[in-house]
């Protein structure tokens, strides 16, 4: 399924606008502060755009206080961190994987599928642009 959403995802504007914030900027408050830094002395541009989006981040922690805005905020948490958890799962599923599961074939089969998803979010251009 995720594979398929995000190779077709950039022809139809709604269903765009939604899987861009899962892959776009907001997706780096998962990585450490190193990285982070080793980012931004390769590219100084992405600096600019991180602060602002800690800013839109701040402005909106300070300003929303209903439970609507709580449930925007928790979409907006779900966004920037579910291909991070996708990640996280799928390293732990290899680091806790037994010497028999790899001839499983389901095994294998979640292996190949998240390789062919990273695949093809790293070959569209829109998510290379963060």
């Amino acid at each position: 399924f995720l594979i398929n959403l995000f190779s077709s995802c950039f022809e139809e504007n709604k269903v765009s606008n939604v899987v861009m914030k899962m892959v776009s900027l907001p997706t780096w408050l998962d990585l450490s502060a190193n990285r982070l830094e080793q980012e931004f002395d390769e590219f100084p541009l992405l600096q600019r755009h991180w602060q602002h989006l800690l800013a839109k981040k701040t402005e909106a922690a300070s300003t929303n206080t209903t439970s609507s805005n709580e449930k925007v905020k928790a979409i907006s948490d779900l966004e920037s961190t579910f291909i991070p958890s996708v990640i996280t799962n799928f390293l732990n599923t290899i680091e806790n994987a037994s010497e028999n599961v790899h001839n499983n074939r389901d095994f294998v089969g979640y292996l190949e599928r998240f390789l062919e998803l990273v695949t093809d979010l790293l070959s569209q251009l829109h998510t290379r642009r963060f």
